[in-house]
């Protein structure tokens, strides 16, 4: 664990808010911090599933590939969420991938068993994983019903306000999302073509409901985005 790491990071987490300060602290101390870059891979399919990632700063996607080399992203993570959480729940093998998405993407690496231990004498841990487990499943079935229920352009207009509402600095009505997403991983997020993304974000721009650059968003108004 480097030093230059705040003691108090661990407290950032809501999943460990329930840990007491002992507990942040044999975490932390346990931990390895890593600094990658864009592409860089947290695992990969196959690699054994050890480790548990706190995501410091930049932004993580999860995601699998198929035989064809088709992407399917799954999750993008931003500051202060946990990654690789199957882990806890008995995944030995991980079933996808991890990647950077920024160029200066900063973790902690804790190794399951430090983190398990402490399952033995704090229940409220041991169930606000079992709520994280629960809300990343409903995130998914939430997914599964966007690509069966919606067309292309809902489900891109969706990713943007999902993310917006995570990170986004609300300015009056406008709505600045800074991202580091090109337009290929919206594709692979919202089962669509980039093609499609592509023209989806130029006529939100045509329209005046969004303006953007390479790397940020502004949303005039979300209530209205459509």
């Amino acid at each position: 664990m480097q030093a230059s790491i705040d003691s108090s990071i661990i407290s950032k987490f809501k999943l460990f808010e329930t840990l007491s300060q002992e507990e942040q602290r044999t975490i932390l101390d346990n931990s390895v911090f890593l600094k990658i870059t864009k592409g860089d891979y947290l695992y990969r399919k196959g690699d054994l599933s050890k480790f548990v990632y706190l995501l410091i700063d930049g932004g993580v996607k999860e995601g699998n590939v198929s035989k064809s080399g088709r992407e399917l992203i799954k999750f993008v993570h931003h500051p202060f969420s946990v990654i690789g959480l199957m882990s806890l729940a008995g995944e030995i093998y991980r079933e996808g991938y991890a990647t950077s998405l920024n160029r200066n993407t900063s973790l902690l690496r804790v190794e399951v068993q430090h983190i398990t231990q402490i399952f033995k004498t704090n229940t409220a841990f041991s169930l606000g994983l079992l709520k994280e487990l629960g809300k990343n499943l409903r995130i998914s079935e939430k997914r599964l019903e966007s690509l069966m229920f919606l067309d292309a352009r809902s489900r891109i207009v969706d990713f943007i306000k999902y993310n917006a509402n995570l990170t986004g600095l609300q300015v009056g009505l406008e709505t600045l999302l800074k991202h580091n997403f090109t337009q290929q991983d919206i594709a692979n997020f919202t089962g669509t073509s980039r093609q499609t993304v592509v023209a989806v974000l130029n006529d939100l721009k045509r329209s005046n409901q969004i303006y953007f650059k390479r790397n940020s968003m502004l949303i005039r108004d979300m209530a209205s985005l459509s």
